[in-house]
C-alpha cells in the first residue's frame, strides 16, 4: 500500500461529462516518504478560484484519513494537462524542498501531491493546510501587527531562495487566532515563483525607522513591498519639486523656512504650498495611526463599508440623524430598546443595504463617487 487519494469526480466534471466517469478519481503521491494512507475526500465546500478555462483550479474540501480516522479541512490545488500539471509539480516540489523548513510557519503545512489521471489526462492535486481567507484589502490599510507578520514571512521566503517576483495580497491568506484576537497570515501561490532567488537583503528592518536607500534593501521585490506597504517612514517631503527633510513638514513655517522655494514666486503660492504640503503629510501619520490601531481587514465588502462610514457619519450623533431619511419599513426593523451604539451600528447596516439598492450595486462596488451619480431619495 502506498500513499494515495480519492478525490469525488463530480466537482471536476461538467455536468455533460459526469454520467459515464467513475463516483471517484484514485490518484497516488509522487513522493510518499514510506507514508502509507489513503485519503479520501469526502465533501468539497466550495472552488475558490479556477483560471485558464478551469484548467487550475482551488477547492476547499474535507478530508478524511483511513488511517488516522480523523477528518479536517484543506484546501486542495487541482491542475490539468500536462502543462499546468507541470507548473503545479514544481510547486509542490518547493514544498517539500526550499519551504519545507517554512511550512506551519511563514508557509501552509503540506500534505502531499499526487498524480493520476482523469477526463482531461494527466491530474495533479496538491493538499495544504487550510490557512483561512484571503486577503482582498491593500497592505497598506492593516494594523501594524499584522503588516509586520506578512513582511517577516515574505522575508523568510527570500531567505529560504525563492522569490514570489509579483507578490501581491493575492499571495496572502489569514487565519483568526481566537485566544488572541489576531490574524495570522501566511504566503501562499508559487506558481509563477523563481527558485533560485539569492536575496541580497541580508539585514533586519525596524518598522518606522527613516526609509533607507534603494542599495540598502538591495532586492527589487521586498524594497517594493516595504513601500506599498507603508513600514518606514519618509524621509523627504517634496515642495516646489524639491526633496525637504521630512522634519522640516511639521509647521507651515518651518517648511517655507527651510524648504527654499523657488525665486520670485508669489508669496500667496508659497503660502498655499507650504500649506499642503504639511497637510498631506499631516494627514497620513493620522490616518496611519488609525489604521495601525485597527482591525484587520479581509475583505473588499467591509473595507468599503469602513471607508463610507469615515467620510459620511463618524459621530454616532449623526448617525443617529440618518435614521430620519430611512423609509418607516426599515426604521420599524429597528430595536428602539438598544443602547445608542448597537442602535448607530443596526442603523447603518440599514442604510448602507438601503443605499445599495439604489446605486444599483453591491457595497464592495461603493464609493463616494458612486453615491453621488444617482440622486438618493427617501
Amino acid at each position: 500500500m502506498t500513499l494515495t487519494l480519492e478525490f469525488p469526480a463530480a466537482p471536476l466534471l461538467p455536468p455533460d461529462r459526469q454520467a459515464n466517469q467513475p463516483p471517484y478519481y484514485t490518484l497516488t503521491a509522487l513522493n510518499s516518504y514510506g507514508l502509507q494512507d489513503k485519503y479520501t475526500v469526502i465533501q468539497v465546500h466550495e472552488c475558490i478560484s479556477s483560471k485558464n478555462d478551469g484548467m487550475r483550479q482551488v477547492f476547499r474540501i474535507t478530508m478524511e484519513s483511513e488511517g488516522m480516522k480523523k477528518t479536517r479541512n484543506f484546501v486542495c490545488k487541482v491542475a490539468f494537462g500536462r502543462r499546468w500539471f507541470q507548473v503545479l509539480k514544481e510547486e509542490a516540489l518547493l514544498y517539500e524542498g526550499k519551504l519545507e523548513a517554512l511550512c506551519g510557519k511563514a508557509v501552509p503545512v503540506y500534505y502531499g501531491f499526487f498524480v493520476g489521471e482523469t477526463y482531461k489526462g494527466r491530474t495533479g492535486i496538491m493538499v495544504l493546510e487550510d490557512c483561512g481567507r484571503p486577503l482582498r484589502v491593500s497592505l497598506r490599510r492593516q494594523p501594524l501587527y499584522f503588516r509586520r507578520s506578512v513582511l517577516d514571512a515574505l522575508i523568510d521566503v527570500h531567505r529560504a531562495e525563492v522569490d514570489l517576483e509579483d507578490f501581491t495580497e493575492d499571495n496572502v491568506v489569514a487565519t483568526h487566532h481566537t485566544e488572541s484576537n489576531t490574524y495570522i497570515p501566511v504566503i501562499i501561490n508559487f506558481s509563477n515563483a523563481n527558485a533560485r532567488h539569492k536575496c541580497r537583503f541580508t539585514g533586519e528592518f525596524k518598522t518606522y525607522s527613516p526609509m533607507p536607500c534603494p542599495s540598502e534593501i538591495d532586492c527589487s521585490e521586498l524594497w517594493r513591498v516595504f513601500i506599498e506597504a507603508e513600514i518606514l517612514l519618509p524621509r523627504y517631503v517634496t515642495f516646489f519639486s524639491r526633496e525637504v527633510p521630512v522634519e522640516y513638514a511639521t509647521s507651515v513655517e518651518l517648511l517655507k523656512a527651510n524648504g527654499h522655494p523657488p525665486e520670485h514666486t508669489p508669496q500667496f503660492k508659497i503660502d498655499s504650498v507650504a500649506y499642503e504640503v504639511v497637510k498631506k503629510h499631516y494627514d497620513w501619520c493620522r490616518e496611519r495611526e488609525a489604521l495601525d490601531k485597527g482591525k484587520v481587514q479581509l475583505d473588499t465588502r467591509l473595507s468599503d463599508v469602513t471607508a463610507f462610514l469615515e467620510l459620511c457619519i463618524q459621530p454616532i450623533s449623526k448617525i443617529m440623524a440618518q435614521c430620519a431619511i430611512l423609509p418607516s419599513a426599515v426604521r420599524a426593523r429597528l430595536n428602539p430598546a438598544a443602547d445608542a451604539t448597537l442602535m448607530a451600528e443596526r442603523i447603518v447596516r440599514y442604510l448602507f443595504d438601503y443605499l445599495s439598492s439604489f446605486v444599483g450595486g453591491t457595497p464592495s462596488e461603493l464609493s463616494p463617487d458612486t453615491l453621488h451619480a444617482k440622486p438618493v431619495v427617501a
